[in-house]
C-alpha cells in the first residue's frame, strides 16, 4: 500500500476546474477534464469520471503504464493541487456516478458565473452521457502544491 498523502477533502468537493494527464510509455502526454470525482478511505482512493471518447487517449495510457496524474484547481483563486499514482486501473461506473458528475457540474458552474460563463456552458463543456463515461480508480502516492507562486511544485508532505 502506498503511504499516505495530504488530503484537503473540503477543498476537493467544491467546484473546482479537475484535469486528468496520462502518459504512453514513450512518455507522451495526454489531458482530459474529469466529469467528476468520488473519493474513498478518506481520500485515499480517488475515482475520476471521465467521458470514453474524450479521454480514450488517457484511457489507453493507463491501460498500458498504470500511472495517472490529477489536478484540482479552483477557477478564482488558482489554488491548485495536484495527485500522482502508478496503479491506475479503468474500472466499472457505479450509478450514482453520473448524479455525482451533475453536482460537480452545478457546482462548478456556480464558480464560473463569477465570469459571467453560464451552466449552460458548463453542461456542453462537460457533457456528461450516460453510457458515456469510465471510472478511472487510483491510490494517490505523491501530492504536490501547484498553486501559481513561490511554493509551486513543492511536494506536499503528510501533515501539511
Amino acid at each position: 500500500m502506498s503511504r499516505p498523502v495530504p488530503m484537503d477533502l473540503g477543498f476537493l468537493r467544491g467546484g473546482l476546474s479537475i484535469s486528468l494527464a496520462a502518459a504512453d510509455s514513450h512518455g507522451i502526454a495526454t489531458l482530459c477534464r474529469v466529469l467528476g470525482c468520488h473519493f474513498e478511505d478518506s481520500g485515499r482512493v480517488l475515482n475520476l469520471i471521465v467521458d470514453l471518447d474524450k479521454a480514450a487517449e488517457a484511457l489507453a495510457c493507463i491501460e498500458t503504464t498504470r500511472r495517472v496524474a490529477v489536478t484540482f484547481s479552483h477557477p478564482i483563486t488558482n489554488r491548485t493541487l495536484q495527485f500522482k499514482g502508478c496503479d491506475a486501473q479503468i474500472v466499472p461506473v457505479q450509478s450514482a456516478d453520473l448524479d455525482l458528475c451533475r453536482v460537480h457540474t452545478r457546482d462548478f458552474a456556480a464558480v464560473l458565473g463569477v465570469y459571467g460563463w453560464t451552466h449552460e456552458y458548463v453542461d456542453t463543456l462537460l457533457d456528461v452521457r450516460e453510457g458515456h463515461v469510465a471510472c478511472v480508480r487510483f491510490s494517490p502516492d505523491a501530492a504536490f502544491e501547484q498553486t501559481p507562486g513561490p511554493q509551486a511544485g513543492v511536494r506536499m508532505e503528510p501533515g501539511t
